[in-house]
This record gives structure tokens, sequence and C-alpha cells, in this order.
């Protein structure tokens, strides 16, 4: 899976890291960018999950229209289709080991489009980041990586769960 790929890329950038001279702003910006990318793939994997789910399950509240799927690389505009996604599933907020709602929220306040890591600056010549932004990057990438891997791991779930909902809704259960 594609988010899978940026994941791993991620991490292997951050390792190659430890045990050295430490990372500069510039060095995290990759890192960040590809964990930054690979949140968004996922989220945009349980989305399309939760399309088929509404199908199998005839819940129409669970589907996201295509186009707003693609349509934007904010987080937190769906994470009100994600809860009910999850909810479907009896899946609840202490499921996951960090709070994955506040997170997204976070990561759309300091990089809202997916450029702020990407460039230094937007196409005014503007910076994307305020010159006092600080943060750190060990604790940072931490929560990151766990959002990461809940994530992960809701996507390989939510795809057993479908095929299971598809078997039941084939036997005459749903």
């Amino acid at each position: 899976m594609q988010a899978e790929a940026y994941l791993r890329a991620g991490t292997k950038l951050l390792e190659s890291f430890k045990g050295g001279n430490g990372l500069t702003d510039f060095d995290a910006y990759p890192i960040i960018f590809l964990y930054r990318h690979a949140l968004e793939l996922f989220v945009k994997d349980i989305l399309l999950i939760g399309n088929k789910f509404a199908g199998a399950l005839g819940d129409p509240e669970i589907e996201t229209p295509f186009q707003e799927i693609v349509g934007s690389h904010r987080l937190s505009r769906h994470t009100d289709k994600l809860r009910k996604i999850f909810a479907a599933v009896d899946w609840k907020d202490d499921d996951f080991r960090h709070d994955w709602d506040h997170f997204l929220r976070t990561i759309d306040q300091v990089d809202p489009n997916s450029m702020t890591f990407r460039y230094t600056v937007d196409k005014k010549g503007n910076p994307l980041l305020e010159s006092h932004f600080s943060f750190n990057m060990c604790e940072f990438t931490s929560v990151f990586k766990t959002v990461l891997d809940d994530f992960s791991g809701a996507c390989t779930g939510l795809r057993y769960m479908l095929s299971d909902a598809y078997e039941m809704k084939s036997m005459g259960y749903l």
C-alpha cells in the first residue's frame, strides 16, 4: 500500500539520523512531509473502505463522495466521517493509542495544504512557517508514528471486517 511506503521511507530517514549529529530544521522537513503524506493516504484509504462498508451495510451515513476525499489535503475535514466509520464497526476513541482527532487538527493548523514541509515559502514568497516555530522532533515523531501505526492497523482491520461483512451479506445475514 502506498501509505505504508511513505511511512517506511519516513521512518528509515528518521533512523538514519539517530546516533549522528542530530537534525537540522531542513533535515526534519522531508521526514515530516513523508509522515504527513502517509497519514493523508491512510485517512483517504479509511474513507474509501468506509464507502465499501456503506454499500455492504446499507449505511449511507458513512459514505464520502470521491471528490470530497481527493479534493483537498486537509485532514481534519474528515474527522466526523472517520468517527462514523469507526462507530459502524464499534471502535471507540480508547481503541486508539492517541487522540487522533486532535492530532489531525494540529497537523492542519501547521500544514493545512501539505505544502509547509515541501517548500519554505508560498507562491507569493511568504514564509510557510513562522520564524519562531519550533517543536521537539523526537516527541513529535513518536506521536506521529503512533497515530500512523494505529491508522495503518485500522486500514487492515477494516479490510478484514469488510470481507466478513460481504460474506455475511452473501449469506443473508445483513
